[in-house]
């Protein structure tokens, strides 16, 4: 019930691939059979829901999490845009709000990109000996200003331009290079790659 992909990356001889790729792949069959659809559903979302968990440690974590579109869609290069604007070193909201007043150690945020619709997610670890109380309602704070006036000019070309350095840099190691795009192939197609960049771009 798989489907196989083959992704060759580094320095080869292409016409020499090609015909590898011909003598060891190219006898077996397209299959016909289609891949089986996801058969869950989320119930309806009419309202926050909180969970706590108390275990022993170090570390605090507070996390709330949000539902948002398939990594495929159009919206999730704004998304993770947005995780970068939140909470990058050192000019991001959350880091500045938590990290640089010493209400949390550390902060994260991510977007998910899933085949299916996924998470957004922020990460905040709050020393034991703090409270958890202030570093919530700051970051609610910070949260709530973004939905309302939402994000700067200057700040979404940050996130890009990190976002572009990076991919720059993955695409020079050839190993990382072939793993993301597996990554995208399980997405739903490898050339959603290009197109994730092309949208960030724009």
């Amino acid at each position: 019930l798989f489907r196989s992909v083959l992704i060759v990356a580094g320095k080869f001889d292409e016409a020499k691939a090609l015909s590898y790729v011909q003598k060891y792949f190219g006898a077996i069959p397209r299959p016909e059979r289609k891949l089986t659809a996801t058969y869950t559903e989320e119930p309806p979302q009419d309202g926050e829901r909180i969970v706590n968990l108390r275990r022993v440690g170090d570390v605090a974590i507070v996390e709330p999490v949000w539902h948002i579109c398939a990594g495929s869609h159009e919206d999730f290069a704004p998304l993770q845009m947005l995780s970068s604007i939140l909470t990058t070193q050192p000019a991001g909201r959350l880091y500045k709000a938590l990290v640089e007043t010493e209400q949390a150690s550390s902060v994260n945020a991510a977007a998910y990109n899933w085949h299916d619709p996924g998470l957004f997610d922020i990460t905040v670890k709050v020393r034991r000996e703090k409270p958890t109380e202030p570093a919530e309602k700051k970051m609610t704070e910070v949260v709530d200003e973004l939905i309302a006036k939402g994000v700067t000019d200057e700040e979404v070309q940050r996130a890009k331009q990190q976002y572009l350095n990076n991919r720059r840099q993955q695409a020079i190691n050839t190993s990382r290079l072939a793993v993301t795009l597996s990554d995208w192939v399980a997405i739903g197609d490898w050339r959603l790659y290009f197109l994730h960049r092309d949208r960030v771009e724009k």
